[in-house]
């Protein structure tokens, strides 16, 4: 069933968590309640469809909803992927199920009770993303291949829930895929194609040291609560 190396924590302990942080007399709290809880809802969604679409195989690892401290920062990653190549993407769903537009100036939106809301850019936020894990990434033993470290290479996706509509200019649209073209997106954009060949083989890391690497990275995982 591939290899999930951490599924997405649980919603209601999430939940739970921010609702003892929250005082309950705020009027922003309840709102607040809400728009985690449809986050969430969206994250378990979009963790099921890659789970579901990357099944069968050793090729990738997956991490879902990793939550990350570092030099005093928080970071929540909602996925990530790994291969024995070392290629390393990180997968936002911020708004997975709702409607996305992306206009010419790269501005995110959905349409919400009538209105277009405009949203923080989930391209920025991988980007601050990418720069936390590559300053991890120095801090942990780094698998070897035939005595040489393997290089990393970095890339960062949004992933699209199946039946939304999105209307995004031309220069923004290569970054958001659905997890159907999810395969397909990755043959294109990573080192390893769906047809191994002998030279993307030997410069493989082992299914093992794939699953020793990502557990790593999973160990560093901070629970809410």
């Amino acid at each position: 069933a591939g290899m999930i190396i951490k599924p997405p924590d649980s919603l209601q302990a999430r939940l739970a968590a921010q609702r003892e942080r929250l005082d309950p007399n705020h009027p922003a709290s309840a709102a607040r309640l809400r728009g985690l809880h449809a986050h969430l809802r969206g994250l378990h969604a979009s963790a099921a469809d890659l789970d579901a679409e990357l099944a069968g195989t050793t090729r990738w690892a997956l991490l879902h909803d990793l939550h990350l401290q570092l030099n005093g920062r928080s970071l929540w990653i909602d996925h990530i992927l790994i291969n024995r190549q070392l290629d390393i993407l990180v997968l936002e769903s911020p708004h997975y199920g709702a409607d996305l537009r992306v206009d010419a100036q790269g501005r995110f939106s959905v349409l919400r009770d009538g209105r277009e809301l405009e949203l923080p850019s989930p391209l920025a936020r991988c980007a601050r993303h990418l720069a936390g894990l590559r300053q991890l990434a120095r801090q942990l033993p780094w698998p070897h291949r035939q005595g040489s470290r393997v290089s990393p290479c970095w890339l960062s996706a949004i992933l699209i829930a199946p039946h939304a509509q999105l209307d995004a200019h031309p220069r923004y649209q290569d970054p958001l895929v659905r997890p159907a073209a999810l395969p397909d997106w990755l043959a294109s954009h990573t080192r390893h194609p769906e047809r191994s060949t002998l030279d993307t083989l030997a410069h493989s890391i082992s299914v093992d040291t794939l699953r020793g690497f990502a557990r790593q990275l999973a160990q560093r995982h901070c629970a809410e609560g």
